[in-house]
């Protein structure tokens, strides 16, 4: 099972390459923190100590900071036991030129309108953690949704995605997390393009797919039958970044049958972590858990506590 391979806890990659969820002064507080490889090493050694077996790794075109991380990965794989868990956007392509973030998340919003009322945009335009994206509100607002004809025309960009895949296998990885582009693809009904993605990952000889998503409420139902290992979502107490709300993201992930494991779970530093470990594991019981962590202190802090939940809940 994805659970025993992955392990009750992930070691998230985000604050490697310079992504806090504390804003932009931050972000550069942890930018020239690890692009010092010897800083990445001193966490990885601490988690490697508390049992993690496993650690999340971006794409190489991520941001400027993801090559010289995914070295830094693959030089202690030659040495020390780590397995990987690789994640990359689903590549779609309109006229040959990206998806639109902005247009994309419109058009996810307002099918979420559509089934779970109006308090959805509200919900999505005040995330604390969306609006650390620059004029997140402002954006969003002006973007127009794509239309049927466009959603018709979309592809998938499966050149980039092999070549993506290619990386991933100088990794000791067995899944890839394919990214929260399934939210738009479920949306508008092209479940046609994940699968493609599905079988170019299966095809590469990796063991299988984990789906991110960002609207679990609405895209756990729709995507469950593809062939998938699970999927990866934010999931904590405040509900922050659980869309189109906490209680309907709770009440599909109770139906489900698949492995789950919940990014945010500390909602980007704003929940303590006895409170947030108790909630993913104990209340929502989640198979796994992403932790970023940006310092060692930090990593015994968390680590034993979220140990501590995991533990306890298996009893």
């Amino acid at each position: 099972m994805i659970k025993e391979e992955l392990g009750r806890i992930i070691l998230g990659h985000l604050p490697f390459i310079g992504i806090s969820y504390k804003g932009e002064k931050k972000d550069r507080e942890y930018a020239r923190k690890f692009s010092n490889a010897s800083e990445v090493k001193k966490i990885i050694e601490v988690a490697l100590r508390y049992g993690v077996k496993c650690l999340s790794s971006p794409s190489p075109d991520f941001n400027e900071l993801s090559p010289a991380f995914m070295e830094t990965l693959k030089s202690i794989g030659k040495t020390r036991k780590l397995g990987v868990i690789p994640c990359t956007s689903i590549p779609l392509l309109l006229d040959n030129e990206k998806v639109n973030e902005f247009r994309r998340w419109k058009t996810v919003l307002i099918r979420e309108k559509e089934l779970f009322g109006e308090n959805v945009e509200r919900k999505i335009l005040l995330d604390p953690l969306l609006n650390l994206r620059e004029n997140w509100e402002e954006n969003l607002k002006k973007s127009p949704p794509y239309s049927a004809e466009e959603i018709n025309k979309l592809n998938l960009d499966i050149d980039h995605l092999r070549k993506t895949l290619k990386v991933f296998k100088e990794l000791n990885a067995n899944y890839v997390v394919l990214g929260s582009e399934s939210d738009f693809l479920a949306a508008v009904d092209r479940l046609d393009l994940i699968e493609r993605a599905i079988k170019a990952v299966t095809k590469e000889g990796f063991k299988g797919v984990i789906l991110a998503s960002h609207h679990a409420g609405l895209t756990i139902p729709l995507t469950m039958e593809l062939n998938i290992g699970g999927f990866v979502t934010p999931v904590n107490k405040l509900g922050i970044m659980m869309f189109p709300g906490k209680e309907s993201v709770e009440e599909k992930m109770r139906q489900m049958d698949k492995a789950l494991i919940a990014i945010k779970p500390l909602g980007g530093g704003r929940i303590h972590p006895a409170e947030a470990f108790k909630y993913v594991y104990s209340e929502v019981k989640v198979d796994s858990c992403m932790i970023g962590l940006a310092s060692v202190k930090e990593a015994h802090v968390d680590l034993s506590i979220a140990l501590k939940w995991a533990s306890l809940s298996e009893k």
